[in-house]
């Protein structure tokens, strides 16, 4: 079955997540991580929230993959997480996909990895992708008005422009932090307009859950 360019994305950008899952059951209570990674899952976004996506991959609690994906350089915050959730839906019907993820940093260091988004943001505006014809090419672009969720929020947005089997793909990131977690959601389309909008409801939903 063919996979639209929006799914295809979904799983380069999961790609390495899975297999994160222990061998055998320990014998102790559970660690920091496993306590962070259990408040993680209560606070996502309730899929039933998102009326018509499906879940485009499993949900991945690995480590090994860098919080802020635009290359394979790893980031000092990186060694800072205790956990993180990220979570994949797709809207076969109209392509349209959607990824939250959600990052539990150890006391104080989320302010430092917040910082660190504009960096990875400078230096990687390109980046080898599996699924393209070339590569794609990230603008860092702000996202002037700020949807109801971050208000108050330190907040910041990026579109992506990529070109992928000789289209077009556009996406939508917004990075929010509160206290020692950051929120990070994404839209992704072939519709610019579209992404946003996914990405902002999507940040939304995230905010009322964690009211």
């Amino acid at each position: 079955m063919k996979r639209s360019a929006a799914g295809l994305l979904l799983l380069a950008l999961l790609a390495g997540c899975g297999g994160d899952e222990a061998d055998g059951k320990q014998q102790a209570g559970p660690s920091a991580a496993e306590k962070a990674t259990a408040q993680l899952e209560q606070a996502a976004v309730d899929p039933k929230k998102l009326k018509g996506f499906t879940q485009a991959e499993k949900p991945s609690t690995s480590l090994d993959k860098p919080s802020f994906q635009y290359c394979t350089e790893k980031w000092k915050s990186d060694d800072q997480r205790l956990a993180q959730l990220t979570r994949a839906y797709l809207d076969k019907k109209s392509g349209l996909g959607v990824v939250e993820t959600l990052i539990q940093y150890e006391p104080g260091q989320a302010k430092k990895a917040f910082a660190e988004f504009d960096q990875a943001v400078d230096r990687c505006r390109r980046f080898p992708n599996p699924e393209s014809d070339g590569g794609g090419t990230i603008r860092a672009a702000r996202i002037e008005q700020r949807p109801p969720a971050a208000k108050g929020l330190p907040y910041a947005g990026v579109a992506e422009e990529l070109k992928q089997d000789g289209k077009f793909l556009y996406g939508t990131q917004l990075v929010v932090r509160r206290d020692d977690r950051i929120v990070i959601t994404q839209g992704l389309s072939a519709d610019p307009q579209a992404a946003g909008t996914a990405a902002s409801r999507l940040l939304s939903l995230s905010a009322a859950k964690a009211e």
